[in-house]
């Protein structure tokens, strides 16, 4: 699911070096049990996600 988003920021953003310039961070969320994932793509790094 997070990979889906960084493809759509990227592809939205028309340019392919979007990931060169900004850092994302992101969430999945459950209404029960809150913040249930949580993902990190910073500049120069691949995509990190961490359960919670």
């Amino acid at each position: 699911m997070f990979n889906n988003i960084l493809d759509n920021l990227e592809k939205n953003s028309h340019t392919p070096e979007f990931w060169d310039y900004y850092n994302g961070y992101f969430d999945i969320k459950s209404y029960d049990k809150g913040v249930i994932y949580e993902a990190t793509k910073l500049i120069g790094e691949n995509l990190k996600v961490t359960p919670k």
